[in-house]
């Protein structure tokens, strides 16, 4: 039998989508960015072709975690 209360990812789904909660998302696509720091090469990190993408992959994940809680949100 369930435990009484709220799910557990409610919270994040009213949070992404909150004025209030804003910075999260902004804290997110901070942390994708240190990930993708830490793990890469400073020889990669300097690689022009790797700095001009990796925004636009940083983007795309983003839209992807919208999506998903759009999706949870009305579906």
């Amino acid at each position: 039998m369930p435990r009484p209360g709220p799910r557990p990812y409610e919270c994040i789904r009213r949070a992404w989508h909150s004025d209030s909660h804003h910075p999260l998302r902004g804290s997110l696509i901070q942390e994708i960015f240190r990930v993708a720091d830490e793990v890469h090469s400073p020889t990669t990190r300097q690689n022009k072709e790797w700095q001009k993408k990796l925004p636009l992959v940083v983007l795309r994940a983003e839209e992807i975690l919208y999506s998903k809680a759009n999706s949870e949100l009305y579906g």
